[in-house]
């Protein structure tokens, strides 16, 4: 009976060791899921985080490339205003070039008509000339 106790004896510290080992390693799992959930909240807040930063970036980007496509726009219109004002300035100028052309012409003819009037009265004999002359400062 004597080696029934002993076996028995040796079976229970077996048993306790057994239980012993199994409460170490469940307590180790314990405290790597408890560890393992805590990373994993410290991750999920980082990764919520990124993707505030990653929608706040979009966002910025998006806004960014709206406001060049409006500045392109504005600079697109003012180029066009102000090729629309360089051709009507150039009408203008041409309008007036072609006027004074004109008024040039007139006087040019007026010069001609002149010039011919003074030639044809140096071409008059001079008495009648110097007659006339007089008279005009009698008058």
């Amino acid at each position: 009976m004597l080696m029934k106790k002993n076996k028995s004896s040796e079976l229970t510290q077996e048993i306790q060791k057994i239980t012993q080992d199994y409460e170490k390693l469940a307590k180790e799992q314990k405290d790597r899921i408890l560890m393992l959930r805590e990373e994993n909240r410290t991750l999920n807040e980082k990764l919520e985080a990124c993707q505030k930063e990653r929608d706040a970036i979009s966002s910025t980007l998006v806004r960014a490339e709206q406001a060049s496509q409006q500045l392109i726009d504005q600079a697109k219109q003012r180029s066009e205003q102000i090729i629309g004002d360089a051709y009507r300035k150039e009408a203008a100028s041409r309008k007036r070039i072609e006027e004074h052309r004109a008024l040039l012409r007139e006087l040019a003819v007026q010069c001609e008509n002149i010039l011919t009037g003074i030639e044809n009265e140096l071409k008059r004999p001079s008495s009648i000339f110097s007659l006339e002359v007089v008279n005009k400062k009698q008058a």
